[in-house]
């Protein structure tokens, strides 16, 4: 399984993406015919399954095509954040995936059945945790007022506005940018989904509305939603035709950003507080991203250290003059400098002892010194303070499985499938650990699950029916398996049914990171 999560090379062109999107719906099918009613009484033509269903389709396809994030103390931070929200919006059905693209321009969008995407870029233009809350706020006003099915129903011409063009425009969106998308699509095609965003733009303030209200009952900024806005309005004025592509998909009036202040202004003032766990995040982010030298990031960090920490700065700064010194530290990593790294990182984790960003980062220092058995005590160290922590859990497997405990690591990992069936990056890594544990039944089975979620389901398949002669005198493995073979079947045949088409597939997937 080496070659199997190379680095995706380029983005893909726009007819490979059209093409991705036709495995959900065909295109040029009248809607009625590929959506049926499933039987929700809000929406007559698509239920909420369905659009679980498609949204599922969309993310297997996007993670093969678009290079996303894998980093789970990212992903972490990111997960917790969301579902804080979601927790106080109008969302009824709190099912929701996230995936980070890797994309550095700022982009965030929610597609159908609760799959939420979220650039890089959002970390670096959000300049604190209430901006970058206020874009997630809007995304999961779409997801909960459902304005993808809304928008099919309310169609003018439903055979033109279907879920494979509305899908499309979320792909192009994602990847290619707008421009190119509606360039290589037929006439109709086109139409149909400059309509779609036209008419979406009539949802927007909706969506700002509910997402304001979202960030109130979270504790977040409302203002947060407007003075985002503002700051990508502003720059769009000098940026000549390098429109954001959040702009192109979300376009900003002054009339939304209005709208936004005017809601605000009925609510009690509050001062809010910097948070440090959303400033770590954003310079590991900065140090990731960078096109600077490693000796520049120090540089970068080093004066936002010294600015910070000035006695005319008020109490608030020492986090901002923290986060700097924690993205000071990681980029002396990547210079190669782990001794002063190390000293950098534990003068932070006498203040925040029990911050897990910060230990984690103190093991990989310790791993870059080549003192393993140290950041393994470390590593356990954490995991007695938060067990079954999920960053933590997957460093130490990573470790231990390089130090030539794997079977530790898998003892780490498999618990922690349970809690996240739909994590691609977990399964990867379990696959490889069990290879490297000599456990063949559980590289198939766990293979096969990364098939399924990087949306080749024959290779999932075919994994299953070479892991099912090995079991022997397990009765209840092999029925297991089975039981899995024939789910996956069953998936592919409602595909099939539904969109009048076979899956897109592969011969291989990568996995890019």
């Amino acid at each position: 399984m080496g070659n199997l999560m190379r680095r995706a090379r380029s983005r893909p062109s726009v007819l490979l993406i059209i093409s991705l999107v036709c495995s959900v719906v065909a295109l040029g099918e009248p809607v009625e015919r590929n959506l049926p009613d499933l039987g929700d009484r809000s929406s007559g033509i698509i239920s909420p399954e369905l659009e679980r269903e498609i949204g599922q389709d969309f993310l297997r396809q996007l993670r093969r095509s678009v290079p996303y994030v894998s980093d789970p103390l990212l992903q972490d931070y990111v997960e917790h954040l969301t579902f804080r929200l979601a927790a106080n919006s109008e969302l009824s059905d709190k099912r929701l995936d996230l995936i980070i693209l890797a994309g550095t321009d700022i982009n965030a969008f929610a597609a159908p059945g609760g799959i939420v995407g979220i650039n890089l870029g959002l970390f670096l233009h959000g300049q604190n945790e209430h901006e970058f809350a206020a874009i997630v706020a809007h995304e999961l006003a779409h997801l909960s007022q459902r304005h993808f099915a809304r928008q099919i129903e309310n169609a003018e011409q439903p055979a033109l506005i279907n879920a494979a063009g509305l899908l499309a425009g979320i792909v192009l969106s994602a990847t290619t940018g707008l421009d190119a998308g509606l360039a290589a699509v037929t006439t109709g095609q086109a139409l149909a989904l400059d309509h779609m965003l036209r008419h979406s733009r009539a949802r927007e303030r909706e969506a700002d509305r509910l997402g304001i209200s979202t960030l109130v009952r979270s504790g977040h900024d409302p203002a947060a939603m407007a003075a985002m806005f503002e700051r990508l309005d502003r720059s769009h004025r000098f940026s000549g035709d390098n429109v954001p592509e959040f702009l192109r998909t979300h376009p900003v009036t002054g009339a939304r950003i209005a709208d936004s202040l005017n809601q605000v202004t009925r609510l009690p003032r509050k001062s809010f507080a910097p948070s440090l766990d959303y400033h770590l995040m954003r310079n590991r982010v900065r140090v990731r991203a960078s096109t600077e030298s490693p000796s520049d990031l120090v540089r970068i960090f080093t004066d936002d250290i010294n600015r910070y920490r000035r006695p005319s700065f008020s109490g608030h700064q020492t986090v901002l003059a923290d986060a700097a010194q924690y993205g000071l530290s990681l980029a002396l990593q990547k210079e190669n400098r782990p001794v002063q790294a190390l000293r950098q990182i534990r003068s932070l984790r006498d203040r925040y002892p029990v911050k897990i960003s910060l230990l984690l980062a103190e093991a990989d220092v310790l791993i870059q010194l080549q003192d393993s058995t140290r950041a393994i005590d470390l590593l356990r160290s954490g995991l007695t303070l938060s067990p079954g922590n999920y960053p933590i859990s997957m460093n130490l497997a990573l470790l231990l499985s390089r130090e030539g405990f794997a079977a530790d690591a898998t003892d780490l990992l498999s618990p922690l499938t349970g809690e996240r069936p739909n994590d691609i990056y977990l399964w990867y890594e379990l696959a490889e650990i069990h290879g490297l544990a000599d456990n063949t039944i559980a590289i198939h089975e766990a293979r096969a699950e990364y098939f399924v979620l990087a949306g080749n389901p024959q290779q999932a398949i075919r994994q299953l029916k070479f892991a099912l002669p090995l079991v022997v005198d397990n009765f209840q493995r092999r029925e297991r398996i089975r039981k899995r073979i024939l789910d996956i079947e069953a998936r592919v045949e409602r595909s099939v049914q539904a969109n009048g088409l076979g899956e897109h597939q592969s011969t291989l997937s990568d996995h890019p990171h």
